[in-house]
């Protein structure tokens, strides 16, 4: 997966060559069709692989959340923990600007990006409702579904603006956002 991985970063899908996945991974050609169909397949198990990797990233900082403490920096401190579970870097952020125009067009792969999307929704908002607690005044506002879909939305804008104009866009933007977001 990690030859797949580099080889479709380094082309895009539609340039990529099960070939040269081969010649990274230092194995057959065959052998890459022995495992997957085609290059759909390889490809769709490569995102599948790193959205569970990035949901088990999420889960994990959920189970390790601290819930909100008060203080000049608390909304920042909550940004930062919720940023550590979302965070991408540029070749996962084309791939998956790929694999979302693919879904587009793909109805069972639709379907799959649909269900992960819900999965890791509903484990943020979890999230945020666990550390800023049921009372904050973020819910009068919103609802913690809406919250979370507005800091996806966020974190993929931000990492297409950083994919374009990578010296425009701070690291810590997205973090700072959802603090401004829930103070």
């Amino acid at each position: 997966m990690e030859a797949a991985l580099i080889e479709f970063s380094k082309r895009g899908y539609d340039k990529a060559s099960l070939d040269e996945v081969a010649a990274i991974a230092g194995f057959s050609k065959g052998a890459i069709y022995s495992n997957f169909t085609n290059k759909e397949g390889l490809f769709l198990s490569l995102m599948d692989q790193q959205i569970r990797e990035r949901i088990e990233a999420v889960r994990a900082v959920c189970e390790n959340l601290v819930p909100m403490e008060q203080g000049p920096d608390a909304a920042g401190v909550v940004g930062r923990q919720i940023v550590s579970a979302l965070a991408a870097d540029e070749a996962f952020q084309l791939l998956f600007l790929e694999y979302v125009a693919h879904a587009a067009r793909t109805s069972e792969v639709h379907q799959e990006l649909s269900d992960r999307r819900r999965d890791v929704r509903i484990l943020i908002a979890d999230a945020a409702l666990a550390v800023l607690g049921s009372e904050h005044k973020l819910w009068e506002r919103t609802t913690p579904a809406v919250f979370t879909i507005a800091i996806l939305a966020l974190s993929n804008g931000l990492g297409i603006e950083r994919v374009a104009t990578p010296d425009d866009i701070p690291e810590d933007m997205l973090a700072k956002l959802i603090g401004l977001m829930i103070q």
